[in-house]
């Protein structure tokens, strides 16, 4: 059985990158970078501050768990902490959470920025 935490040490060492990239100046050079940054920090705190209070699970809005994702996923019950920080948002056929859409949006403005320095300088 694989084990739970295995994503906190991967977030944290995602943010430690990231605090480096703010710290040599990586993520300076125009809006869509400092925007992915910080996008990409408050996504990778709320992940993992839910899967904190909530002993390495991620919380999902839905009464059974696909047996592929009962060793890191519970249903929102009465006991979650920071149910809010879960998977509750309903995109399509699966459920995201606050974080996660950090992430995207951090990824699309990354993206944004690399489209926009191929096409030609950015504002």
């Amino acid at each position: 059985m694989v084990s739970r935490f295995w994503r906190i040490p991967v977030i944290l060492a995602i943010g430690a990158f990231a605090v480096y990239q703010f710290k040599t100046g990586a993520w300076t050079d125009s809006w869509t970078s400092v925007g992915a940054g910080v996008f990409l920090c408050l996504g990778l705190a709320l992940n993992l501050v839910v899967l904190i209070l909530n002993n390495g699970f991620m919380p999902v809005r839905m009464k059974t768990i696909p047996r592929d994702y009962q060793t890191s996923h519970k249903a929102i019950d009465s006991r979650t902490r920071a149910w809010f920080l879960g998977d509750w948002i309903r995109v399509a056929q699966c459920y995201l959470s606050p974080g996660d859409l950090c992430l995207v949006a951090a990824l699309a403005l990354r993206l944004a920025e690399e489209l926009l320095g191929v096409f030609g300088d950015a504002p």
